[in-house]
């Protein structure tokens, strides 16, 4: 054993972020990112699309894929150009990223706490894409119910 693998060290999460419209304390489970406040989402995105980009293709049992959760508040997401008719879900725009879902039950679980006056928040898994359009790349958050 090299004296680097006996040495301790600072444990970190392991491949997990979560995003949330409040600060929050990085964990041993994940780090915590406030999208309210992050004026440089879009282009902070990016980034990790295109270092992600840059280690592609991972090789055999090499394990990089990042698990994104993102902390869904009905009230908060209203603030961000909320769309609830976009297709048969819902679509925002937080400084610059689309988040959206196609997860109809995740749009109907939505909807009904913002009618209902119920702001519990709603634990989404997060697939960060770019989005390429017509000549336009856009960063986005695709939601989706957490299994």
């Amino acid at each position: 054993m090299s004296q680097l693998d006996m040495t301790p060290g600072m444990t970190l999460p392991m491949n997990r972020m979560t995003f949330a419209f409040t600060d929050g304390e990085d964990t041993d489970e994940t780090l915590r990112h406030n999208v309210s406040t992050d004026m440089n989402l879009a282009q902070n995105v990016m980034d990790v699309l295109n270092f992600f980009d840059e280690l592609k293709p991972f090789g055999k049992n090499f394990e990089a894929e990042t698990k994104f959760t993102f902390l869904l508040d009905p009230f908060a997401i209203q603030e961000y150009n909320y769309n609830p008719n976009f297709w048969k879900t819902f679509k925002a725009e937080i400084y610059g990223v689309e988040v959206l879902t196609f997860d109809v039950e995740l749009a109907h679980r939505l909807k009904t706490r913002i009618a209902e006056g119920n702001d519990g928040l709603i634990v989404c898994k997060c697939e960060l894409k770019r989005n390429e359009f017509m000549g336009r790349v856009k960063p986005q958050m695709v939601l989706s119910l957490s299994e």
